[in-house]
């Protein structure tokens, strides 16, 4: 390839300034959003809620039990339905509480909750690569004052710094829910956070104190852009203006314009590779110092910037572009921004510190924090501050960066991705017939998945947690005898259009009861899972210990193996929003709400976007119909 010699980079001339200051992977969880606090405040008070937050409670046995086995019997028959309470019974009668029993142990002895080691250990061992499987993406509106991509991307380095500064000094307003308070904990890894690869189980240290600059990747190269003002001691943070960020970054376009780029590796390809190689290969390089250091400064920057030439013209083109695009120019380990040539702008998020919410209040702060008077307000430096990072790449690294690209574009190619903008209706008109947007939308998601494949198959939604200290997500399974009643009937022939109405209504009634009691706390998925993985570090310990019967039951797999992946990112800032289906023979949904327009994006390994999409369509359309003509 164009890059296979050994290429030892060397200093640049002095005009350069250096810097001077599967479960399913809940890469779904981005829940609907909250009503939001917006703008900095005089005082301190970001954290004012955080001491009074309840901790999330574990669910009695009998209670998790219970649930399971009525989120199990719509997706399992009478005869396994029957094997599976029995299982129920003896596992809540018998091993299960021993299991219990260590939980609340472990519950007592966490600063934060019973979930939260086991789901950070969830997300730092999956070995997959991050792009499509667990990184999800979310497109920005476009900016009607920023219309270039040195202006669009000038101004969400700005809002970003300002966000960051709020985050540290505690001047931003806390998150609320109606009247609920929400927790706070995620703001400090949002920026400044990076998953670091580390053989079968990765790191995420949080440079949020120290984070003052951006990565910057295009051309196969990686840039730091100071994002503050040089402060003295005791000086406050001071987000560099508009003006002096796009110095900075026409400084680095010119001067990667300028460089010989035949040779140069792309490094950054190594970060969308399984995560075993690529610890391996981050092992190797930081045996040179040069390296090291420059692996360190692209792991405390505040985010990745990626200077995009592509300008798409399409949701379409945008949307793979925010989801994966060129990854020989991107930095999976870190929350990136994308922005394109023509202004268009994505992000992509590293989801192991953050779930999408948090990234949601900052989508949502950045018109408050970027606007006219930002956009013109006048430079004050006189040079850029800004520095290539530089590598020694050998023969050896060449070659494994070589391997790296063919996996992600594998990978790329495997997927098929389709972005589905239903502008016939939107959340104006299902709330006008009384009922739940999400709701409606969901029921969608099961006639369609019927319509299409005469099968109903267990579906993931996302929900928030965070009305409970250190909360994150639950998950809502969407298949319930109310869901799988509306299916039959709407798919009935000889049912009265009276009927068809009536289950919709009695499904999405009993999908909001359900999507409350998850946001609560009382759902199945996260205890079972937890209390199964006290089960098997048990077997690790005990030679003789056998995994609970519950568990290899297939009718457990039946309810967790999500062939529907779905997440409500509410959001009136983002034009689309998605991310990878979990299994191989899955769906991912990613999907908005507006009020006039349903954005979805579907992916699928096995090329039913398009037919799915289609089904999909048809059955939003028929369900319109359906409520105007009853």
């Amino acid at each position: 390839m164009a890059w296979a010699s050994t290429r030892s980079i060397t200093p640049h001339s002095s005009r350069i300034t250096t810097w001077v200051t599967k479960q399913p992977h809940s890469f779904t969880a981005l829940p609907f959003c909250a009503h939001f606090s917006t703008g900095e405040q005089s005082t301190r008070v970001t954290l004012q809620h955080q001491d009074k937050l309840p901790r999330l409670a574990i669910p009695s046995l009998a209670e998790t039990t219970g649930r399971y086995l009525d989120y199990v019997k719509p997706l399992i028959t009478p005869q396994e339905y029957e094997h599976t309470a029995v299982l129920a019974r003896a596992f809540a009668n018998g091993e299960g509480q021993r299991l219990q029993e260590e939980l609340v142990r472990l519950d007592n002895e966490s600063n934060t909750s019973w979930l939260n080691g086991f789901w950070d250990t969830m997300y730092a061992t999956i070995r997959d690569p991050l792009p499509v499987n667990v990184s999800p993406y979310l497109v920005f509106k476009d900016d009607p004052l920023r219309k270039t991509q040195v202006d669009r991307a000038a101004g969400l380095i700005h809002a970003a710094a300002k966000f960051h500064k709020s985050v540290l000094e505690q001047t931003l307003a806390p998150d609320m829910e109606k009247d609920s308070a929400l927790c706070m904990a995620q703001y400090s890894r949002f920026f400044g956070s990076a998953r670091l690869p580390r053989p079968g189980r990765d790191i995420c240290p949080a440079y949020t104190s120290q984070a003052r600059h951006v990565l910057v990747t295009l051309n196969n190269q990686l840039y730091i852009l100071d994002a503050f003002y040089p402060t003295d001691s005791g000086d406050g943070l001071r987000p560099l203006s508009e003006a002096d960020l796009r110095k900075g970054l026409e400084a680095i376009l010119q001067h990667s314009s300028a460089s010989n780029l035949q040779n140069t590796a792309p490094i950054s390809v190594l970060t969308a590779d399984n995560r075993d190689s690529w610890a391996a290969n981050y092992a190797y390089l930081s045996k040179d110092s040069l390296n090291e250091a420059s692996l360190a400064k692209a792991a405390s920057a505040l985010f990745n910037l990626v200077l995009e030439p592509e300008a798409p013209t399409t949701l379409q083109r945008a949307s793979e572009l925010g989801f994966y695009g060129d990854t020989t120019n991107r930095w999976f380990d870190k929350l990136q921004m994308i922005v394109c040539g023509n202004g268009v702008a994505a992000i992509n998020i590293e989801h192991t510190p953050v779930d999408g919410h948090t990234a949601l209040r900052f989508v949502s702060e950045v018109p408050n924090l970027t606007n006219e008077e930002t956009f013109k307000a006048g430079a004050k430096l006189a040079t850029p501050s800004f520095k290539e990072l530089q590598f020694n790449i050998d023969n050896h690294m060449n070659s494994k960066i070589e391997a790296a690209h063919q996996v992600v574009m594998d990978l790329v190619a495997s997927n098929d991705h389709v972005v589905l903008k239903f502008d016939d209706f939107g959340a104006k008109w299902i709330k006008q017939q009384k009922m739940s947007p999400d709701g409606f939308v969901q029921m969608a998601f099961q006639q369609a998945y019927y319509k299409l494949t005469g099968t109903t198959r267990s579906t993931y939604e996302s929900a928030m947690t965070k009305k409970f200290h250190s909360g994150r997500t639950e998950t809502l399974r969407s298949v319930t005898a109310e869901s799988v009643a509306w299916t039959r009937t709407f798919s009935d022939a000889n049912a009265t259009k009276a009927a068809k109405l009536q289950a919709l209504r009695v499904a999405t009634e009993a999908h909001v009861k359900r999507m409350n009691e998850a946001k609560a706390g009382k759902a199945v998925d996260r205890h079972l899972w937890v209390l199964n993985k006290l089960a098997q570090h048990k077997q690790q310990r005990l030679s003789n210990y056998s995994i609970p019967a519950i568990y290899q039951d297939p009718s457990y797999a039946s309810l967790t193996t999500s062939v529907l992946s779905t997440s409500n990112c509410g959001s009136d800032h983002l034009q689309s929003f998605g991310f990878g289906a979990v299994v191989p023979e899955g769906l991912g949904l990613g999907y908005m709400i507006h009020n006039d327009v349903i954005p979805i994006t579907v992916s699928s390994f096995q090329k039913q976007a398009d037919p799915y999409a289609a089904s999909l369509r048809a059955t939003l359309r028929a369900m319109h119909d359906l409520c105007n003509q009853s």
